[in-house]
């Protein structure tokens, strides 16, 4: 009876003859050096870290070729704000690439200070309304009538067009951000 082989056995014996390539490795750490940026960024975001102990941590992490970690960490750091953030989250994630990758965030800042700004006038306005409809429609109104904003189809509508076209010149921004630094460099 022949022997049974585990599977890490197989995988071993077929992969015995190769080997990574320079670029490989490269590409295999800089994923690795990703991962440990994602972690120390969230760790920020989530205030576990302060600046400078993120500032420490990220100064051991190495440099890989073709993968400079500021630009690793600016792309990160993009790709994880949204416009629906926190506000001490998106401080955070700006702060980060303000003060460790030395780029002006005002214009980020000043989309989500504007999406901020238009998305409480629609829910001011949508308030308005349905107090008003309810008023109108079954004589309710008080301090303690509190509007259902989720249910109104309309308010629902101008939050996802708001959202779509702050999210339109929040994206394009990123990338401009990201073009500023590789200018830099």
């Amino acid at each position: 009876m022949g022997e049974i082989k585990s599977t890490l056995d197989l995988v071993l014996e077929k992969t015995r003859h190769m080997n990574l390539t320079q670029t490989e490795r490269n590409e295999k750490r800089a994923e690795e050096i990703r991962k440990a940026l994602r972690g120390l960024i969230q760790k920020f975001r989530d205030q576990v870290l302060r600046k400078e102990q993120f500032l420490e941590a990220f100064s051991r992490l190495e440099n890989v070729e073709d993968h400079p970690k500021e630009r690793m960490l600016i792309e990160e750091v993009l790709k994880q704000l949204r416009l629906d953030d926190t506000p001490e989250s998106r401080r955070a994630g700006l702060e980060l690439l303000e003060f460790v990758c030395g780029l002006n965030m005002e214009p980020l800042s000043s989309i989500f200070q504007a999406f901020d700004t238009a998305t409480e006038k629609a829910r001011k306005e949508g308030t308005q309304k349905q107090l008003a409809r309810l008023f109108r429609d079954h004589r309710i109104s008080g301090s303690a009538v509190i509007p259902n904003l989720e249910a109104d189809p309309d308010l629902t509508d101008t939050l996802n067009r708001l959202h779509e076209t702050h999210e339109e010149r929040f994206e394009s921004e990123k990338a401009r951000r990201i073009a500023a630094h590789d200018r830099s460099d």
